[in-house]
């Protein structure tokens, strides 16, 4: 049994959609070899994820975050990234700039989730999803529920619901670190026991 724990920054009400949602990156809906535990860390995620390490030895632990900003490659303009050293790179994954650029990766499921109120037009344009400015991301959101009956976007209401209904394969193709956290638990879940080459394994 492969034993994974993601912990995310954000609302409880969204762990079962951020649960749905990883599963179907891992590839893993409906199987049994695969136990994926998601937790929600809306206070201290860091030290949650930091204890978890410590607690959880038979489980490869996992820290998802939102990165606030645009991302380079080596995570440096990133201040949170102090907070992390020593802990190895590939245990840290960032929903860039938000979770909900995430959303703007895949339009199905947005026109799927507004319906009649979805427009291409009120929605950046970029390829690449990570390079939004988060308050374009929210602008676009804002406007896609504006004349709705329901009202305004809500971060929990909608983005649980959005969870679950995204594509993995059409987010990690607009979306880099999407894509990085996809292969990981694709890798994790195609083994016996949750180490792989190139992945800090569960500490002991």
């Amino acid at each position: 049994m492969v034993k994974v724990r993601v912990y995310f920054e954000g609302s409880n009400q969204l762990r079962q959609g951020f649960k749905a949602f990883l599963m179907k990156c891992a590839g893993q809906t409906g199987r049994s070899h695969f136990d994926l535990e998601v937790v929600a860390a809306q206070n201290e995620p860091i030290e949650d994820f930091q204890l978890a390490l410590q607690t959880h030895a038979d489980s490869t632990v996992l820290l998802l975050l939102d990165s606030e900003e645009p991302l380079d490659a080596k995570c440096v303009n990133l201040k949170r990234i102090k907070r992390l050293r020593g802990i190895n790179r590939n245990h840290i994954f960032w929903m860039v700039q938000l979770m909900e650029a995430w959303f703007l990766a895949d339009h199905h499921a947005l026109q799927t989730h507004f319906k009649r109120d979805f427009r291409h037009d009120v929605l950046p344009q970029h390829v690449d999803v990570e390079t939004i400015p988060k308050q374009l991301v929210l602008k676009g959101l804002k406007e896609l529920a504006r004349k709705r009956k329901k009202g305004a976007y809500h971060k929990v209401q909608d983005g649980s619901a959005l969870l679950n209904l995204i594509d993995p394969v059409a987010v990690a193709s607009r979306a880099p670190e999407c894509r990085r956290l996809c292969q990981t638990l694709q890798a994790l879940a195609a083994v016996n026991k949750p180490t792989i080459p190139g992945l800090y394994p569960p500490h002991r």
